[in-house]
């Protein structure tokens, strides 16, 4: 696996010319009514909590399960900071931020983001080879959005600025290639398939809305690797074998709310330990976007999560995969050879 897969910033030209347009823009333009919809103060506590989804605080008593902890310190990983940063341009662009306060414009913001804090890749070449795709205000399919979608207080259609995931033409990858009906199963978006996705990040003027946004977002992630989930624990109700159980994936899905001066980083998992299912997701770590070493320590978090995404997580989803494949076709010989006797 590569190390700190995310490129550094761009040339210090480049990066003050996408910071100058943060002010330069005009007036945003009319909010889509989904998005406009999570700015209600009743948003939370009513569309929200009606679908199961909870947010909380960074200090809050229910804390993560220890799983989700582990994955959360291995994606903080304190003490290991990427190599190759140039510290002059966080510097310069946290001072941008700090000069303009009051002349930001959400789209703006987020374009900034989108080119330096979390580019593409380095180049083509290298996002083909690692198998992952980030995809651009891609309506997610409400088939994965919990709750009722034709509730008047429903969670509103997921389109998530950026959400990162799989992708699924992986020719000359050493991840195992998905097959059509694994396509078909587990991809989120609409129009452009993106599989299993592990990270949403949304930006909104105000940080309330944003988390509302990135919550339901995170919920329908959530939703891909339960769906895997309900195909293994099918499986296993068939292996005679115990040892030869599949392994169920953690279901953990990272998520980042960003106004125009703060973003928030959260991780998100699934609880069915009471009598109906929740959906959680809590605040990790929050960065002040005027502040360089904060800025450079957002940027080594993207970092890392797309390190655990293309390391043990996808391991543990390949592994699954190949099992319930393997499971099938023992079932489907097993039906064959007694149809012929």
């Amino acid at each position: 696996m590569k190390s700190s897969p995310i490129p550094a910033p761009g040339t210090q030209a480049s990066l003050l010319s996408a910071t100058s347009r943060i002010f330069n823009e005009g007036p945003e333009n009319n909010e889509l009514p989904g998005r406009a919809m999570a700015s209600s103060w009743h948003y939370r506590s009513v569309n929200l909590d009606r679908a199961g989804i909870k947010i909380f605080g960074r200090y809050a008593e229910s804390a993560s399960d220890t799983v989700v902890a582990h994955y959360v310190k291995d994606i903080v990983k304190t003490g290991i900071p990427l190599t190759g940063l140039q510290d002059e341009s966080f510097e310069r662009c946290a001072r941008i931020f700090d000069r303009h306060e009051n002349e930001r414009s959400e789209r703006a913001v987020f374009d900034f983001f989108s080119t330096n804090l979390f580019p593409a890749w380095r180049d083509k070449s290298e996002l083909d080879s690692d198998g992952l795709i980030r995809v651009t205000d891609r309506p997610i399919a409400s088939r994965f959005v919990p709750g009722n979608t034709s509730d008047t207080h429903r969670v509103t259609p997921p389109v998530p600025e950026l959400l990162y995931g799989y992708k699924i033409d992986l020719e000359n990858n050493a991840s195992r290639k998905f097959t059509e009906s694994e396509v078909t199963e587990y991809n989120i978006a609409d129009l452009i398939p993106v599989l299993f996705p592990f990270l949403v990040v949304d930006t909104h003027k105000s940080l309330w809305a944003a988390e509302n946004l990135v919550a339901g977002g995170t919920a329908a992630c959530l939703g891909i690797i339960g769906k895997l989930n309900s195909y293994i624990d099918k499986c296993n109700k068939t292996i005679p074998d115990e040892k030869d159980k599949i392994d169920r994936v953690d279901n953990v899905v990272c998520a980042l709310a960003i106004d125009f001066n703060m973003a928030r980083m959260f991780a998100a998992w699934v609880d069915n330990r009471g009598s109906r299912v929740e959906y959680k997701i809590q605040a990790v770590e929050e960065f002040v976007l005027s502040r360089p070493a904060e800025l450079k320590t957002l940027y080594e978090r993207v970092s890392h999560m797309v390190d655990w995404a293309l390391g043990p997580r996808r391991v543990a989803i390949d592994k699954a995969l190949d099992a319930i494949e393997a499971e099938k076709s023992r079932l489907q010989k097993k039906a064959n050879e007694a149809a012929n006797r």
